[in-house]
């Protein structure tokens, strides 16, 4: 072995082991062994081990760049102008904690996009693959487990939602998980996403559609609790989806003359359910009636003095019952503080920003600027986060904006138009990620802020440019 084939051996293992320790601290972020570098005049920026790693990976792979192709190199370059035209927008001297925050978010997005590219280019195939899939399950296992633990115990790191939750009334959501990340919302985004990647590239869990409903399963208990609807909604595709694949699986496997048990016992289950009364409870049927429960009245006797407590439905008549519950029900829906109008009118406000700057956009953190400066129309409270992520980026970076998803439906594009891609490599799972993406960008208060944003862009990027390799070396292999 030459020297040079002897150096790039020992710097292929060394990156190996320092892209395994990026995946490895992912989960955690800024929550292990965090310090901050900077002054309170210049604004903080937070180092951590997962940064820390993903910063090296930029560093000590410079020679990897002249491998790039097309695809890579447009990326990046998008990144980069978005990166420095944030920079534009305001002074440094009278820059706002909120600007900070995104522009630091941007520097982050960059250096992981570099990092991952630079790691696939130098481990290639079999390895890069490998580590990233190892990453992912151990990601998805630590989430798993946390989430099972805060679920059965109720026990959360703090956070501003936890000390929220000393003013709240106790229900299904002091359940719901939040591991690190401080909301439930924000843990389901993590968990989906990390899941539907996991499909994507390990090819072993494909196989398994028994794990997969089982994981979709778990997935959808802790949405119920969280009572995130676009959550329950992903998860019970998925669980549809996989269970069909069961199903498929099975006849193609044994026919119809193995599957008459199954046939029968599903047959049977039918005819039990038909032929016995249904209870339905409080959430499908009559729920009116068990809310009238939750109600007290107050009555005084005049004579005796004796003040009494009685349930409204003992005193009130079906037709004054009826009426209080559509009285409710209206104060509830037409409560401008209810989360359907909060979330509505932060949208109506985003596109108001939006047309009144659809090229430049308000800049780094400007939607929350102007929440704090009251410069909207609609009423949030005190919401400041748009709570919906094409809203959140196009607002704030006009045509980067536009352009992210532009960059990002050309990717998918590019997997679905390439002729043998799509007929060899192309699978479900992409078609998942895909459904499961609008969702997931309405559930976090800012989508930006999160890993999965981040990791997002060159996930896709590496599946294509993995598939388009894969594509030449079976050619070559074939000729």
């Amino acid at each position: 072995m030459t020297n040079k084939e002897n150096y790039l051996v020992k710097n292929k293992a060394s990156i190996k082991l320092v892209f395994l320790g990026w995946l490895l601290t992912l989960p955690f972020g800024s929550n292990l062994f965090l310090f901050d570098i900077g002054s309170e005049s210049t604004g903080f920026f937070t180092l951590y081990p997962s940064l820390i790693f993903a910063f090296l990976l930029v560093i000590i792979t410079p020679w990897v760049y002249k491998s790039w192709g097309v695809m890579e190199k447009i990326c990046v370059a998008f990144l980069s102008l978005w990166l420095a035209s944030s920079f534009l927008y305001q002074s440094p001297s009278n820059i706002t904690e909120n600007a900070l925050f995104d522009i630091r978010t941007l520097i982050i997005q960059l250096v992981y996009v570099i990092g991952l590219i630079n790691s696939y280019h130098v481990l290639k195939g079999a390895d890069f693959k490998s580590t990233l899939v190892m990453g992912l399950r151990v990601f998805l296992f630590v989430l798993l487990i946390f989430g099972i633990f805060e679920f059965s115990t109720g026990i959360h790191f703090e956070s501003l939602k936890t000390a929220e939750m000393t003013k709240l009334v106790i229900g299904n959501h002091f359940n719901a998980p939040m591991f690190l990340y401080g909301n439930q919302n924000n843990y389901l985004v993590y968990i989906i996403f990390i899941f539907l990647a996991l499909t994507l590239f390990d090819k072993k869990i494909q196989k398994n559609n028994y794990l997969l409903v089982l994981i979709s399963v778990i997935i959808l208990i802790f949405a119920i609790y969280a009572d995130s609807n676009f959550a329950k909604i992903i998860c019970q595709l998925l669980i549809i989806f996989f269970t069909f694949y069961i199903l498929k699986e099975k006849y193609l496997a044994s026919g119809l003359i193995h599957s008459y048990p199954y046939l029968i016992s599903i047959a049977l289950v039918l005819i039990t359910t038909l032929v016995n009364p249904l209870f339905f409870g409080p959430k499908y049927q009559d729920s009116d009636q068990y809310r009238l429960n939750e109600i007290s009245l107050i009555e005084k006797d005049s004579n005796d003095h004796i003040i009494n407590v009685v349930k409204a439905r003992e005193k009130l008549s079906q037709q004054d019952q009826a009426q209080l519950i559509e009285y409710l029900d209206s104060v509830r829906t037409k409560n401008p503080s209810n989360s359907t109008n909060i979330r509505k009118n932060l949208i109506l406000n985003g596109l108001d920003y939006i047309m009144a700057k659809p090229i430049f956009g308000l800049g780094p953190g400007g939607y929350e600027d102007k929440m704090l400066e009251n410069k909207h129309r609609y009423y949030v409270n005190n919401q400041l986060s748009p709570h919906n992520f094409p809203i959140e980026i196009i607002s704030k970076y006009g045509v980067f904006g536009w352009s992210y998803f532009f960059l990002l439906i050309l990717l998918f594009i590019k997997l679905f138009i390439n002729e043998e891609i799509r007929k060899t490599y192309l699978n479900k799972y992409l078609i998942l990620l895909m459904t499961a993406l609008p969702l997931l960008w309405l559930m976090p208060a800012s989508y930006l802020f999160l890993d999965t944003h981040k990791l997002l862009l060159p996930f896709i990027l590496l599946f294509l440019i993995d598939k388009q390799d894969q594509t030449k070396r079976d050619k070559t292999q074939n000729t």
